[in-house]
């Protein structure tokens, strides 16, 4: 059965299709998600719940970031690990620990904060910048996802 929590994952309705698509193995009932806080549009994510989600759905937001999708997640903790978000652009994504209120958290110690939590949460911030510009229907982020699509595609052929 595994380990269950809650989970909240916010993206733009436009990319609806291909989640279903990437997601199409949780898909019961019609949908991959028990519930909607908000179906999106007029520059604001469409967010919904899921449940039951196995592990925080840990192989799923590797699924869906191998498929370049944008979105924004938080879980709740398990059994074996704590409440957690996830800030994924384009394929590029940052998970980090919560507080109880969502937000990203960093440990410290006697010697003082991690320098790779404090990295991490510079770079989630970062992602979580252009996620929010990419959630807007406006023609800035039109623009920015064309740039981004475009200097990926130059990045794989010149990998190649």
């Amino acid at each position: 059965m595994g380990d269950r929590c809650w989970l909240r994952i916010e993206f733009t309705p436009h990319d609806l299709d291909k989640f279903n698509e990437v997601l199409k193995d949780q898909i019961w009932n019609n949908a991959w998600w028990d519930e909607i806080d908000n179906e999106g549009g007029d520059g604001r994510p469409m967010c919904v719940q899921v449940h039951e989600a196995n592990y925080g759905w840990y192989d799923e937001m590797e699924l869906l970031k191998n498929a370049k999708l944008t979105f924004r997640m938080f879980h709740g903790s398990g059994g074996g690990y704590g409440s957690g978000t996830a800030a994924c652009y384009m394929g590029k994504m940052v998970e980090m620990d919560t507080s109880h209120e969502d937000q990203p958290v960093v440990v410290v110690t006697k010697d003082g904060p991690d320098s790779h939590g404090l990295e991490q949460a510079q770079e989630y911030y970062e992602l979580s910048e252009k996620i929010d510009l990419y959630f807007k229907d406006d023609f800035r982020s039109h623009v920015m996802r064309a740039v981004e699509d475009n200097n990926e595609t130059k990045l794989q052929g010149s990998a190649e």
